[in-house]
């Protein structure tokens, strides 16, 4: 069943902007997952539920739903922006806002651990087609058969 765009608009948070929303609608929006933007489509909007770290009005950090080290914090913006090379001059309050967040997060996590590793990823290395930032701390955690997740 497709829904109208105007369902889509209506049903989700404000912070996803109309432009990912249109191409939602469009049907161009798919990983293998089914999710090309996981924290548009489902934290954002309320769909799966987060352990959160810190929030301001355009940013969010929160433990990462599938961490890959001891400590893994996810930090995203609430607009909708693809990745760092794709950000726009008029998202500039945006961006320090979450350079901000990404500060106080790292700081925490720094005078907690004593370390800390700040990332992001690009182009086919992002899954995750909403920009995020990693701050991550500690071993990176292997499944029960030795792989690495």
């Amino acid at each position: 069943m497709m829904l109208s765009e105007q369902t889509i608009l209506n049903t989700y948070d404000k912070d996803c902007d109309k432009v990912y929303l249109k191409k939602l609608y469009l049907g161009v929006v798919t990983m293998a997952n089914g999710v090309e933007d996981f924290y548009c489509d489902e934290v954002l909007c309320g769909k799966t539920a987060v352990e959160k770290v810190l929030e301001t009005e355009n940013t969010l950090a929160f433990y990462h739903t599938r961490p890959f080290y001891d400590v893994h914090i996810v930090v995203i913006p609430k607009k909708h922006i693809t990745s760092l090379i794709d950000f726009k001059p008029e998202d500039k309050d945006v961006l320090a806002d979450l350079f901000l967040v990404i500060q106080k997060v790292s700081r925490q996590v720094n005078d907690n651990y004593g370390a800390c590793t700040v990332s992001t990823n690009l182009g086919d290395y992002q899954s995750n087609k909403h920009m995020h930032w990693h701050v991550h701390y500690g071993n990176r955690i292997k499944f029960l058969d030795g792989t690495w997740c």
